[in-house]
């Protein structure tokens, strides 16, 4: 896991008393967790209007949540702030969308730079759980 993902879970530990964990294998589908929660954290570089969540990640989210008898939560940081959402509450929303093709890279985390096409849903700020400025 990296350092920034590190450090907003100390900060939601710390601002709301959330009791997060770190998830132990850092390729697991989710990056913190608690009694109620899984959470998984998208960090941006660029400020993007409506923030983006890939069909598969989502998904997946709601079957692992689902089996734990968890909430998932999908947290966005930028540069305006951090944008938490409810997946579980979006669920039959999301779902009813349209999905979003986009051309990108592969995995950028890992400098696997081929382009291929990727699956998104829209998160829109009026679906906000919770909004806050780290």
């Amino acid at each position: 896991m990296k350092d920034k993902e590190i450090e907003i879970i100390k900060q939601l530990n710390k601002r709301f008393n959330s009791s997060l964990t770190l998830s132990s294998n850092e390729f697991s589908y989710y990056d913190a967790f608690n009694k109620k929660i899984i959470l998984e954290i998208k960090i941006r570089n660029k400020v993007y209007e409506t923030k983006l969540i890939q069909v598969d990640k989502f998904y997946s989210l709601l079957m692992i949540a689902e089996a734990q008898n968890k909430i998932p939560f999908y947290l966005v940081k930028d540069d305006e702030g951090v944008y938490l959402y409810n997946l579980k509450k979006l669920k039959d929303q999301l779902l009813n969308s349209k999905i979003k093709s986009i051309k990108s890279p592969y995995q950028t985390e890992f400098l696997k730079n081929k382009i291929i096409t990727k699956y998104f849903y829209e998160l829109k700020k009026s679906q906000i759980h919770n909004f806050y400025i780290l």
